[in-house]
């Protein structure tokens, strides 16, 4: 398994909604997991690793965490970042994004789930809603740097094609 890069159809596309977590998932998770671990990452959406899933692994702390069907209901406050992603590598653009958020899903025993978060958590949840649904970051910048940035990342397919670190 591996990061899809920018262009895929799997990271243009919005993810679909887990009726029953199965074993499947549960699997994926964990591979999910260990991508991130490995890339020494924040967080990872299923649709990175080629899966519309509506899923995403983020660490809490150093406590890595599954989150199924999230959605943000509430969020507040104002915070400009520096964000990347890893299906943009070597790529990061200044984002702003609010700086607090409820986060809502169901984790991997089925258990509905709330989990409040400020800034770089805050971030991650929105970071991942958005690959989730089949945006990155570069759907929030002007257009000349997201014309600058697919530019880039089409020279990074062709030698590349996906990472596998």
């Amino acid at each position: 398994m591996s990061i899809l890069l920018y262009g895929e159809e799997a990271i243009n596309t919005p993810a679909a909604r887990i009726e029953e977590v199965r074993q499947a998932h549960l699997d994926l998770s964990r591979e999910m997991t260990q991508i991130m671990e490995k890339l020494d990452a924040l967080g990872v959406a299923a649709n990175q690793v080629g899966f519309t899933l509506a899923m995403f692994v983020y660490l809490d702390g150093q406590t890595p965490r599954t989150i199924i069907n999230p959605s943000i209901p509430e969020c507040s406050g104002e915070w400009y970042f520096e964000e990347g992603c890893l299906s943009l590598p070597g790529l990061s653009f200044g984002i702003v994004r609010p700086r607090d958020v409820l986060l809502a899903g169901t984790d991997l025993e089925g258990n509905s789930i709330e989990v409040e978060a400020t800034d770089l958590t805050a971030r991650i949840f929105q970071h991942e809603m958005d690959h989730l649904a089949g945006k990155t970051v570069l759907n929030l910048v002007p257009r000349q740097q997201r014309r600058t940035a697919e530019r880039h990342m089409t020279k990074i397919r062709k030698s590349h094609g996906s990472i596998n670190r």
